[in-house]
C-alpha cells in the first residue's frame, strides 16, 4: 500500500474565519446549496472534457481556486474523493496561472497521486481543511458516510451530485468558524467562476469575476467618500484664529524649559515669512528645513508656510548623498537650518538661512510681527515628503495646504481636539505623522510637547514626560508603543496618567501584544485607536477603536473604516471590486489623495489614476500596493504588501533601493534584501549577496558603503554572503530558503579584544544579545556591528535589569564600545 503524504509536506488552507477556532473542535455544521442549470455548466464541462480532466475534479479545483484567493495564499492542500480513496492534491497559484495550465498541472498531479485510504485521513485532518466528494454521475463515491464523518473535521466540505442537465452544490461547513452569510457567498462566487472559466478558460485564474463584482450587489467593499466641508478655507487662516483667542496661552513647550506662547510663536514665524519674502522666497517657492527638534523648527515650518512657500522636511540623520539628493531633485530654493548644522549641509546647496546667528537672526528679528501677505491658497503645496522609492531613488509626494486641514475637519467627530489636550511632537518632521501631531496641537489650541531626540530614544524618560506634561494625546508607530508598554510594566506602581486617547500608525499593528497594556489600564481610558496611513493620501485613511474583545476574538490587524471624506476599494489587479473576504489591494478616493510625485510623470501616472467609480473625469484615486480584505460589518483588516515595500518601525521602505544601492558596490554580483521577524520584538533587514568574485566584502564594509547612501533606518543589521541566491521552481526568491545570520562576529577593521572585568564581561553579554552575535570584543563599535536606535532602547532596558542602576539612552550612543561604557 503506498504511503500516505506526509502531513509536514502540506500546506493548509488559512481560509479566514468568522469567528475565531475554538480550542476543541465542536463539530457543528451548517449546510447551504445552489443547483447550476445545464447551460452554464455544458462549457464548463467540454473545456475539462478538452483537457482530460473529469468534470468532478474540474468543479473542485474551481472550487480551491476561489478559497486559495480569499486566503491569499499561493498554495495548499486539498482532499478529493476518487474510487473510495482519497487523493490529496497541492494547488499552486505562484506562477500566476490561467485556468487552463492549472487544470492540465491538476490532471497530472492527480495521476502521481497516491490514494490514502479513509482509515488514513485522520493523520492528515489538521493540514488538510478542504475536502471535497463527488456523487451520482460524478464519482464512483464509495462509502459516502464514512468520507463525511471523517470531512467534518475540516472547515468546508463540497459534495458535487446531480446530472448534466442540473448539478447539485451543497456546501458543509463549521458554523463555529464561517457564518451562513459566508458560506452562500462562497457558492455565488462558485457559479460566477464557472460561468466565467466557460466563456474564456485562459483567463488568470488571480482575475477571475465573481458574483459580488457585480456593481449592484451591496458587498461591494467601497466606502463612498463624504465632503468635510473646510471648502477654500486657509490652513494658516485656522492658526490664525486660535492665535487671536488665546495669544497667551502656551503653543510649544521645548526641553522641559522653553515655552512659547501663540502670540510669539505666530509672531516669530511672520517676521522668517517676511525674511523669505524679501530674498524672493514666495509662492510656488520649496525650502528646506534641515534642523533640531526645537521650537525654532515650529518656527521655520510655519514661517514658510506664511511666505506661500512650501517646506521638504529633511532628518539631519540622513546621510550627506541623500541630503545632497534631495535639494537636487527637488530644486529646493533655500534651506533654513541651524548654526551647529551648517557644516553638515553639501556642496552646491543652495543659500541657507542661519535662524540662530547672525546676520540672519538679526535680519529676520527686524522684520514686522504682522503676517505677510502671501497671495498662497488652499491648494498651494504645504509640504514635499520624500519616501523610499523602488526605482533606487527616492521620490517627493505633493502634499497641498487643503488636504491637511481638511485630514483635521474630517475626524473631529471622532476626536474631539480641543485647547485643552497636550500633544507630542514625538517623531522626526521627515515622517508625516508629524504633521498630525503639530497641526493637532496648532489648529485646536493645544499644547505641543517637543520631545528631544534622547527622551524618544528612551521609553523610561518619555514615559516620565508624558506625565510630567500631562499628555493627552499621544501618537506612536506600534514598534515605539511595545517599548513605552514595557517601561510603563516595570514601574511598580499602576501611575495615574493624563492619557485620553493613543493613535497608532506607520505599521502594522499586532494587537496581541496590546493585553498587557489592557490588563493594566483597561480600554477605556486612554481609547486606543489603530489607524492605517499612506504620505500620498494625507497621513490617515482609516480609523478604528480598540477593546479587549478585539484580541478575544482573536482579530488581525483591523483598520477599520475611512475618514468621511476618503474612498476606500479593495480590488484585484484589473481594479476590478472584490467580494467581502477577499484580498485585495487598498485603493483610496476623495479629498486627502496627494498631488503626485514631484518630477516623477511616469510613477505618478502608475500609481495615481483615474478613479473608474466616479463622474468626474479628473478625480484620481491612488493605488496603495497595500493588501486587505473587507471582514465582519465592512471593516478593512491589514494584510500586508503586493511588491517589495515593507514598514519597519514606522517607516515604509522600498527594499529596491536598498539593493540598488548594494549593487553599486564593486564586490557585489546579486543581492536580495529581505525583512525578516525571527523574533517578534526585533525585526530586522538582513542582505543576502552573491560576491562578485572570489573575496566577498565583509560587514563592516558593506556597513560603512551604504551608511554613506542611505538613512539609517534604510541599513541592513546584517549580511550574508551566498554561493547563489535559492529561487523557487516559478523563478522567485526562495524566501524560506534563506539562511538566518550566523552569530559570528564580523570582520572588522578594530583587533578583537575579549573582555578583562567582570563589568565589560556583563556588558559584551548584553551587546550579544541585543546584536545576536556570539563574540564581542571591548573595543568593537555597536554600531558597526548592525545596532541602531531601536537595538539602543533594547540595551538600555537590560543594562537598567542587570546593573540596577539607570543607564541614559544618551551614554549608550556616546560610548558605543564595551571598554568606553563599562
Amino acid at each position: 500500500m503506498t504511503a500516505p503524504p506526509s502531513p509536514e509536506d502540506l500546506r493548509p488552507l488559512e481560509l479566514p474565519l468568522d469567528s475565531p477556532r475554538p480550542p476543541a473542535p465542536g463539530f457543528m455544521r451548517e449546510v447551504c446549496s445552489v443547483s447550476v442549470d445545464g447551460d452554464l455548466y455544458s462549457d464548463f464541462a467540454e473545456l475539462c472534457d478538452e483537457l482530460g480532466i473529469s468534470p468532478y475534479v474540474g468543479l473542485a479545483c474551481a472550487f480551491q481556486m476561489l478559497l486559495l484567493r480569499r486566503a491569499g495564499q499561493e498554495g495548499a492542500a486539498m482532499a478529493l474523493q476518487l474510487d473510495g480513496r482519497i487523493r490529496v492534491l497541492d494547488l499552486d497559484l505562484g506562477d500566476d496561472p490561467t485556468v487552463r495550465d492549472l487544470l492540465k498541472r491538476t490532471e497530472t498531479q492527480l495521476r502521481a497521486a497516491p490514494g490514502v485510504s479513509l482509515a488514513d485521513c485522520d493523520e492528515l485532518a489538521e493540514r488538510v481543511r478542504v475536502a471535497y466528494c463527488g456523487e451520482g454521475g460524478f464519482a464512483d463515491a464509495g462509502d459516502v458516510s464514512e468520507l463525511a464523518n471523517h470531512a467534518v473535521r475540516c472547515d468546508v466540505f463540497l459534495r458535487i451530485s446531480g446530472a448534466p442537465e442540473r448539478i447539485d452544490l451543497e456546501l458543509d461547513f463549521d458554523n463555529e468558524v464561517l457564518r451562513e452569510q459566508t458560506g452562500r457567498e462562497l457558492l455565488e462566487d462558485l457559479v460566477a467562476a464557472l460561468r466565467s472559466i466557460g466563456e474564456d478558460g485562459r483567463c488568470k485564474v488571480l482575475a477571475l469575476p465573481l458574483a459580488a463584482q457585480h456593481p449592484s450587489n451591496r458587498r461591494l467593499s467601497r466606502w463612498a467618500a463624504v465632503s468635510a466641508g473646510s471648502g477654500d478655507e486657509h490652513l494658516l487662516d485656522r492658526f490664525a484664529g486660535v492665535v487671536a483667542r488665546q495669544p497667551d496661552a502656551p503653543a510649544l513647550v521645548a526641553g522641559g524649559e522653553e515655552s512659547v506662547s501663540y502670540g510669539d510663536l505666530d509672531s516669530r514665524a511672520n517676521r522668517l515669512g517676511r525674511y523669505l519674502l524679501a530674498r524672493g522666497i514666495g509662492r510656488g517657492a520649496l525650502v528646506g528645513i534641515y534642523m533640531e527638534r526645537t521650537s525654532d523648527l515650529l518656527v521655520a515650518i510655519l514661517g514658510v508656510l506664511k511666505s506661500g512657500a512650501a517646506y521638504l522636511p529633511i532628518d539631519i540623520s540622513y546621510p550627506a548623498d541623500r541630503v545632497e539628493f534631495m535639494l537636487s531633485d527637488s530644486g529646493a530654493d533655500a534651506v533654513i537650518t541651524q548654526e551647529h548644522l551648517t557644516g553638515q549641509l553639501p556642496d552646491g546647496a543652495p543659500f541657507h538661512v542661519c535662524v540662530d546667528r547672525d546676520p540672519d537672526r538679526a535680519a529676520i528679528a527686524a522684520n514686522s510681527g504682522d503676517a505677510p501677505e502671501s497671495g498662497a491658497g488652499a491648494d498651494d503645496l504645504a509640504y514635499v515628503i520624500y519616501t523610499s522609492g523602488s526605482t533606487g531613488k527616492p521620490k517627493g509626494v505633493l502634499v497641498s495646504r487643503r488636504n491637511v486641514l481638511r485630514l483635521f475637519d474630517s475626524t473631529a467627530d471622532w476626536f474631539e481636539f480641543d485647547d485643552h489636550d497636550v500633544w507630542t511632537l514625538f517623531h522626526s518632521h521627515a515622517f508625516d505623522f508629524s504633521v498630525w501631531e503639530m497641526w493637532g496641537a496648532l489648529l485646536y489650541g493645544g499644547r505641543l510637547v517637543i520631545v528631544p531626540h534622547s527622551v524618544s530614544r528612551s521609553p523610561q524618560d518619555f514615559l516620565r514626560l508624558l506625565d510630567d506634561e500631562g499628555v493627552t494625546v499621544l501618537n506612536q508607530t506600534p514598534s515605539a508603543f511595545y517599548q513605552l508598554m514595557r517601561a510603563d510594566a516595570e514601574r511598580n506602581e499602576s501611575a495615574a496618567h493624563s492619557l485620553r486617547v493613543v493613535i497608532f500608525g506607520g505599521e502594522t499593528l499586532d494587537l496581541t501584544r496590546l493585553a498587557p497594556w489592557f490588563d493594566r489600564h483597561g480600554d477605556e481610558s486612554p481609547v486606543l485607536v489603530n489607524m492605517y496611513g499612506i504620505t500620498e493620501t494625507t497621513v490617515h485613511v482609516t480609523y478604528r477603536p480598540l477593546s479587549r474583545k478585539d484580541l478575544d476574538d482573536e482579530r488581525g490587524s483591523v483598520i477599520g473604516i475611512p475618514i468621511p471624506d476618503l474612498s476606500v476599494s479593495v480590488v484585484d489587479p484589473d481594479m476590478n471590486i472584490v467580494p467581502r473576504g477577499y484580498p485585495g489591494e487598498i485603493v483610496v478616493g476623495g479629498a486627502g489623495v496627494a498631488g503626485g510625485y514631484m518630477n516623477r510623470p511616469d510613477q505618478t501616472s502608475e500609481r495615481f489614476v483615474r478613479d473608474p467609480w466616479s463622474g468626474d473625469p479628473g478625480a484620481r484615486v491612488y493605488r496603495s500596493g497595500d493588501l486587505a480584505r473587507a471582514v465582519g460589518d465592512n471593516e478593512l483588516e491589514y494584510l500586508g504588501r503586493i511588491d517589495q515595500q515593507v514598514q519597519l518601525r514606522g517607516f515604509r521602505i522600498e527594499l529596491g533601493e536598498i539593493e540598488a544601492r548594494l549593487l553599486e558596490h564593486p564586490g557585489i554580483g546579486e543581492c536580495r534584501v529581505v525583512l525578516r521577524e525571527d523574533s517578534p520584538d526585533d525585526p530586522r533587514l538582513v542582505a543576502y549577496y552573491v560576491a562578485a568574485d572570489t573575496a566577498p566584502p565583509g560587514k563592516g564594509e558593506l556597513l560603512g558603503f551604504l551608511g554613506s547612501r542611505l538613512p539609517s533606518y534604510m541599513v541592513p543589521s546584517a549580511f550574508v554572503n551566498l554561493e547563489e541566491l535559492p529561487l523557487t521552481p516559478h523563478g522567485k526568491l526562495d524566501v524560506r530558503s534563506l539562511p538566518a545570520p550566523e552569530r559570528a562576529r564580523p570582520a572588522l577593521e578594530t583587533v578583537f579584544d575579549r573582555p578583562s572585568t567582570e563589568l565589560e564581561q556583563q556588558i559584551a553579554e548584553v551587546y550579544q544579545q541585543v546584536l545576536d552575535i556570539d563574540q564581542i570584543g571591548i573595543k568593537d563599535n555597536f554600531f558597526e556591528l548592525g545596532g541602531d536606535s531601536m537595538r539602543v532602547t533594547r540595551m538600555a532596558g537590560l543594562l537598567r535589569e542587570l546593573l540596577d542602576c539607570d543607564v541614559p539612552t544618551v551614554k549608550l550612543f556616546e560610548n558605543p564600545s564595551v571598554a568606553s561604557l563599562s
